[in-house]
């Protein structure tokens, strides 16, 4: 019995990973195609892919029935990493961590158009970068590693009984068990872990919460002068980085530095409001209500284009305090279980978050 075990590959496992060290058992990878006699089948209303990004598949026991809300799940290492802008707010950082990310190999590079293609109206808005430059893409950091797809969990005393399932061309059940599990999936493989493994049932009432968010195209000489009302956070990218950042390419070309003679930028703007969206099981669909949406978020793309909808409540509940009342060696990292406070990035928000509950006081 692995006395710690991290399900996910993506951001949040990265930083279980980074924080909690070797000492961990990690399960992640999956192969869609041989889940389907557990009734877990490929959602594609759920995938979001890029041209030039990693190609990801959606595979869920909840069959999707979604009307105006965008939720996403990218079953891959990596996660949304593999195409994501990997902006971060490093004002609040815990010293700690940054000399841990820049011990596996990961720096903290302010904006700026010279180095990233892209400014912001905060100061303190960076990126983390790899050792090669490129954007963090997180599923080197699982390379290697058996695919294992976690299918349902129970409790068992004071342990906790996993029901993995090894993907590939036989795919191999079996139960393994573990004193705590580290839940690090997206929003809906959190949703559908739980209620694969009896924990969200028939009728149970689920919100989210989410800052508004739209794209915005500025032709403007003045680079670095902002339109901003309230608490809105704007990331400006030049022309190539935008098109670049839409594709997939994870990267600033050199092309980026033709852009200052072309005075088209494209802003991505946070907006200060917040909206929160409603879901309910019902005959094993997750479908979504009416929900109660701010002013702001009518200018959004898509409700949930953001990718950054946080908070997850279950009746009610919050996603933390709904794991504690499950079992006490059960903890949540990422978006499901931050409350994220300021628009913008949430990736600092989840940092901060993972370093408190995964600190030796609670692990």
């Amino acid at each position: 019995m692995g006395e710690v075990t991290i399900v996910g590959g993506g951001f949040s496992a990265y930083l279980a990973k980074l924080l909690l060290g070797e000492r961990v058992t990690i399960l992640c990878g999956t192969d869609f195609i041989n889940l389907g006699p557990n009734q877990i089948q490929r959602r594609r209303v759920f995938e979001v892919n890029k041209l030039f990004g990693k190609k990801s598949y959606s595979a869920t026991k909840l069959k999707p029935s979604i009307k105006k809300l965008k939720l996403h799940d990218r079953l891959i290492n990596g996660g949304n990493s593999n195409i994501w802008g990997g902006v971060i707010d490093a004002s609040d950082l815990p010293r700690p961590i940054i000399e841990a990310l820049n011990k596996s190999g990961v720096t903290l590079q302010p904006l700026s158009f010279k180095k990233t293609g892209s400014i912001s109206s905060k100061s303190q808005f960076a990126q983390l970068l790899d050792s090669s430059g490129r954007i963090l893409d997180v599923s080197k950091y699982f390379q290697g590693r058996t695919n294992h797809f976690l299918e349902s969990f129970f409790m068992d005393g004071d342990r906790i009984g996993l029901r993995i399932v090894q993907t590939g061309d036989h795919a191999l059940r079996k139960t393994i068990y573990t004193k705590q599990l580290i839940i690090c999936t997206g929003v809906v493989q959190t949703i559908d872990l739980l209620y694969r493994s009896g924990f969200i049932n028939e009728g149970d009432k689920l919100t989210l919460c989410e800052f508004g968010h739209q794209i915005s195209i500025t032709p403007t000489f003045h680079l670095e002068k902002f339109k901003i009302t309230g608490n809105k956070a704007i990331v400006r990218f030049d022309i190539v980085r935008a098109i670049c950042h839409f594709l997939g390419i994870q990267k600033k070309l050199w092309l980026s530095n033709l852009t200052r003679y072309i005075p088209i930028y494209v802003d991505q703007i946070f907006l200060k409001g917040r909206s929160k969206y409603m879901l309910q099981v019902i005959n094993g669909n997750l479908i979504d209500l009416p929900s109660d949406l701010n002013l702001d978020s009518l200018l959004s793309p898509a409700y949930g284009s953001s990718i950054h909808y946080c908070n997850l409540e279950i009746n009610a509940i919050n996603a933390n305090q709904y794991l504690q009342s499950i079992g006490a060696g059960l903890i949540g990292i990422g978006m499901a279980f931050v409350d994220q406070k300021e628009p913008g990035p949430i990736s600092n928000d989840i940092i901060q978050d993972a370093v408190r509950k995964l600190s030796p006081d609670h692990i």
